[in-house]
């Protein structure tokens, strides 16, 4: 079951399968139901690309990586880029199945992130200051579109906030993750923003990321206190950012055995209490 479960982590499934869970919990939020469809094409299209990333940087590496993720795909490497292949071609035909609007929003989304690739694996600097932060909004641009785009009421403070926190959240998740990998990326040659800013610097900047998540929520949350659907929203969000705080500052246990990675990415599913 570990080994499994290990393959399932290197494959980055499980960062597609929260994407899914965050989408659901976005349109639960929202009332609106997305089609079955549309959920499985958001996962497909959140592995392409976490894959596509990962199978340029185990390319890239000349030695066997340091992380476990990277040497899976140096080791499978033709494998998985048929298999990468194959689903690219799955998400092709389930692009037919969209709305006109979902349709122009994604495309635009996916215009965003080739750019955002590009600019990623050519400008060093780029790679070093802005990948967590870039990469947290684009994957939360993915969350929120399809239920955005099926949404017919006005976007409110409610859903911008929401936006943000989870942006904001998975920023979080990023940044926590590369400061524990910050020997790892700097063995294989990998920029982060964690590994440039500094210890020191680094606090400061999960403090206040923080303390921006809080305080959004505790007003907007304050402004609309009858609002019991946005309220449950804010609690997630309080229990997922929790989760981060704890795992930042408890390194002796979250460190060994990638314990920082499997907690991490369990606070997408975090939504689905709401649904027990």
């Amino acid at each position: 079951m570990g080994r499994f479960y290990q393959i399932i982590r290197d494959l980055s499934i499980d960062v597609a399968a929260g994407a899914m869970v965050g989408s659901l919990f976005v349109a639960g939020y929202l009332r609106v139901g997305l089609p079955i469809t549309t959920v499985i094409l958001l996962g497909l299209t959140v592995w392409v690309l976490y894959t596509m990333d990962h199978l340029i940087d185990a390319r890239r590496v000349k030695h066997q990586a340091s992380s476990s993720r990277h040497q899976f795909h140096q080791k499978y490497f033709k494998p998985i880029v048929i298999f990468w292949v194959l689903v690219v071609g799955v998400c092709a035909y389930l692009l037919l199945g969209l709305t006109l609007r979902t349709l122009s929003m994604g495309i635009t989304l996916m215009v965003l992130a080739i750019i955002y690739f590009i600019l990623l694996k050519s400008l060093p600097v780029f790679r070093g200051y802005l990948k967590e932060l870039l990469s947290a909004f684009l994957y939360a641009a993915g969350v929120f579109l399809a239920p955005v785009a099926l949404y017919q009421g006005a976007i409110g403070v409610q859903v911008f906030t929401f936006f943000l926190q989870f942006a904001l959240i998975a920023f979080l998740n990023m940044l926590i993750f590369s400061s524990y990998e910050k020997e790892s990326d700097k063995a294989d040659g990998h920029g982060s923003l964690a590994m440039n800013l500094g210890e020191e610097w680094l606090k400061r900047l999960l403090l206040m990321v923080s303390a921006l998540i809080l305080v959004s929520g505790m007003h907007t949350g304050f402004l609309f206190q009858y609002d019991r659907p946005y309220l449950a929203v804010q609690l997630i969000l309080f229990c997922m950012l929790a989760t981060l705080s704890l795992i930042h500052l408890k390194p002796s246990f979250f460190g060994p055995q990638e314990r920082y990675r499997i907690f991490g990415d369990l606070i997408f599913f975090y939504p689905l209490f709401l649904a027990a």
